[in-house]
Formats: C-alpha cells, structure tokens, sequence
C-alpha cells in the first residue's frame, strides 16, 4: 500500500521479473522502435525524393 499526501492508502501492484525478461523486453522495444525510425526516415526520404522530382526544372525538348 502506498500513502498519498493527503493520508488516503491506495493499493499498489508489484511485479517481480527476473533481469534476463527485463533485458529481452528492452530489447524488443528497442528493436520495434529503431523499425518504426527506420521505416518513418525511409518515407521521408521518398517524400522529399518525389518533391524534388516534381519540382526540378526539366530542360527543353525539339
């Protein structure tokens, strides 16, 4: 149980994990979050790629 400041007691879950589940948890969200970097950048890229394409100035065809 944990008191708060204003002296009412509120039950407070504890979870106990062993280090090698916290370390492959850590593990998975770092590698799901360095994807979603990934994939965002990639898209990115492409965007500006597409802008760029759009944009330059075509020379004259004859």
């Amino acid at each position: 149980m944990t008191e708060r400041p204003n002296g009412e007691t509120v039950p407070t879950p504890t979870f106990v994990m062993s280090f090698d589940s916290i370390v492959a948890d850590a593990e998975c969200r770092n590698h799901t979050f360095l994807e979603i970097l990934k994939n965002g950048m990639k898209k990115h890229t492409e965007q500006q790629q597409q802008s760029n394409e759009k944009t330059a100035v075509q020379p004259p065809t004859n």
